[in-house]
């Protein structure tokens, strides 16, 4: 920008900097260590609720065919507990109901029955991994 300035070069609307100086941008998330396997993957499967008071959360597929969730993992972020599903398809825009059966009915898998695992007081978001440790969506409070 500075060099337009210097320049005089007049601007009129939107201008967009090259913030790699036109250096090939996946060679320099190499260098700084960022990879795609950090982003979030597109399933089609997706963390559709959360009640923290309550102690559930359901995960929904959205997508147009079962999808296996054997291996997959739900995280408690601040607490850093975590389920993994057991062997188990989730089908075709079916949810699935997560939390503490203790509290809630209808509840399709326990996790830490009467423990708590949501912090009701703090942020606590949920991360939903798949079987490959790719985080599959995030669910923000």
């Amino acid at each position: 920008m500075d060099r337009l300035k210097n320049d005089n070069v007049k601007l009129k609307g939107n201008v967009i900097r090259d913030k790699f100086d036109n250096v090939n941008p996946d060679e320099v998330n190499q260098t700084l260590g960022i990879t795609s396997e950090n982003s979030q993957e597109s399933t089609g499967v997706s963390i559709s609720a959360l009640d923290k008071k309550a102690e559930y959360i359901v995960i929904k597929n959205s997508s147009a065919t079962a999808v296996d969730l054997t291996g997959w993992k739900i995280v408690s972020v601040l607490g850093n507990q975590s389920f993994t599903f057991p062997a188990f398809s989730l089908a075709v825009g079916a949810s699935v109901k997560v939390g503490d059966s203790a509290n809630n009915s209808g509840i399709d898998f326990c996790w830490l029955d009467g423990g708590g695992t949501w912090n009701n007081s703090k942020s606590d978001p949920a991360e939903l991994y798949d079987s490959a440790g790719k985080l599959v969506d995030v669910y923000s409070d």
